[in-house]
């Protein structure tokens, strides 16, 4: 039984961290539109989510970055397989 190359798992693992930055994308997107609402609540924790969201937004994509570049570096093997890991790592 084979297994899969190690950047496979670290390909699937950035596809999940920027499906999830989305998510926290639009989360953050409405919280902008309801902070731009007029209040009479000047305490409503619009700002302290979007402060929230945006650092874990920068957190994912930070995290995704380092595994792009550890996906670049892999480990020797086939040049297919180099070619495989730069095909990813482009649509990534």
């Amino acid at each position: 039984m084979n297994l899969p190359p190690a950047w496979v798992d670290i390909s699937d693992q950035v596809s999940a961290d920027m499906q999830r930055a989305q998510g926290k994308m639009a989360e953050l997107a409405k919280a902008h539109s309801r902070a731009l609402m007029p209040t009479f609540d000047e305490s409503s924790g619009e700002e302290h989510t979007i402060e929230l969201l945006s650092r874990e937004i920068t957190k994912l994509l930070k995290k995704c970055e380092q595994r792009l570049q550890q996906l670049s570096k892999g480990a020797p093997g086939s040049e297919q397989d180099a070619n495989i890991r730069k095909n990813v790592q482009v649509r990534a």
